[in-house]
């Protein structure tokens, strides 16, 4: 299995494939330096505008699927769902795919915590940052506030608030780190804490940590305790594609040929642009 990064900005959505914790890092902090930096380019300009960002991780291609848009498809190009073949073509051309599952809705719905002074952050993206040890090129500091109910997400159980400061170059960060102050909330949880109040939630609402290796060429983890069910189901769902003569059947969807690294020079990939 493979996990992907989504984020949004305004209205524009961004993925990426992400096979190892090293990707979900930078891929992090790259997206939260452009907020930045584009904020200052708005200040610069003297623009009345700003910019926020949410991110969240799904797992694919179970229980999450990338579904072909088949109206620009012709019969013979279409690939077989939850197949390598679709997954790697759907990290090409993000354009040609829509993304369904329950962690997609999930992920949207965290988008609503989002404010141009915090990064949101769905609970196993949070969960993966702050399993990386100190040190490891990973600074920013994850926070917490008052989990919300969100609707249609852990049947109505409060949903942590888990965001990542981006105050840089925003024109109210004075008021907003004084209100932290008067709050009480000035200072972020210990990463501990964090990791071991997250790995509680997880167990009383059902959501498995999402497993992935350290960098590129490292060992893997445990997979999830699902990953043998999910895999058998995915093999069923293939073998019966192939057995219906579909376009793309002659696709072994079980090769794991084309889930390597995204080639250099490829990140984050637009799935839509602004609505004016």
């Amino acid at each position: 299995m493979s996990a992907a990064l989504e984020g949004c900005r305004g209205r524009t959505c961004f993925c990426s494939r992400v096979n190892n914790c090293q990707s979900v890092k930078l891929a992090c902090m790259a997206f939260i330096n452009t907020l930045h930096d584009y904020r200052k380019r708005l200040c610069d300009g003297g623009a009345p505008l700003d910019v926020k960002g949410a991110g969240w991780l799904a797992a694919f291609p179970e229980p999450n699927r990338a579904i072909q848009l088949l109206q620009n498809v012709s019969a013979d190009a279409r690939l077989v769902t939850a197949s390598e073949a679709l997954e790697a073509a759907a990290d090409r051309d993000p354009f040609g795919y829509d993304f369904l599952g329950k962690a997609i809705d999930t992920g949207f719905r965290v988008g609503s915590f989002a404010a141009p002074e915090r990064f949101a952050l769905s609970v196993q993206l949070a969960r993966l940052l702050v399993s990386l040890k100190e040190g490891s090129g990973f600074d920013y500091q994850i926070r917490f506030d008052r989990p919300t109910s969100l609707k249609g997400v852990n049947r109505g159980e409060p949903y942590p608030v888990l965001y990542i400061d981006t105050m840089t170059h925003l024109a109210a960060k004075d008021i907003r780190e004084k209100e932290r102050q008067l709050l009480g909330r000035h200072d972020a949880p210990k990463r501990d804490a964090l990791r071991s109040y997250l790995e509680a939630y997880c167990n009383v609402v059902g959501t498995e940590e999402i497993s992935l290796p350290l960098s590129d060429g490292a060992t893997p983890g445990d997979p999830p305790e699902s990953y043998t069910k999910h895999k058998e189901k995915i093999s069923e769902h293939l073998e019966a594609e192939k057995g219906r003569g579909l376009p793309g059947d002659q696709i072994d969807g079980d090769q794991d040929e084309n889930s390597g690294e995204i080639p250099e020079g490829e990140g984050l990939a637009p799935l839509n642009t602004p609505m004016s």
